[in-house]
């Protein structure tokens, strides 16, 4: 979860400003994701064979030394050997009941 401190209100206005964030995961470490990522995670899920419709709240994801990985998704594509320890490490971990 991104916060800001309490003193960004909303009567501050809005600039043109970016912000440039690298965000470093740990492999086989699993994560969740929804929408509000799509603008800064669509060229990752573009590259890995995902699309926008994926980024379901209810999906677990994990990076593994292939890319990234749906655990959940119901019409997962990605069935490299990789991919396939990543599911059997994860598949009783209590988020993915």
């Amino acid at each position: 979860m991104w916060t800001f401190p309490t003193h960004f209100e909303q009567q501050n206005p809005l600039r043109q400003e970016q912000l440039r964030l690298e965000l470093q995961l740990p492999h086989e470490r699993p994560f969740r994701m929804d929408r509000s990522m799509s603008r800064a995670l669509r060229q990752t899920l573009y590259a890995n064979g995902y699309r926008l419709r994926d980024l379901q709240a209810e999906n677990v994801w994990v990076f593994n030394r292939e890319g990234l990985l749906c655990l959940n998704c119901p019409e997962s594509h990605k069935n490299s050997p990789a991919d396939s320890l990543s599911r059997q490490r994860h598949e009783k971990a209590y988020f993915m009941r």
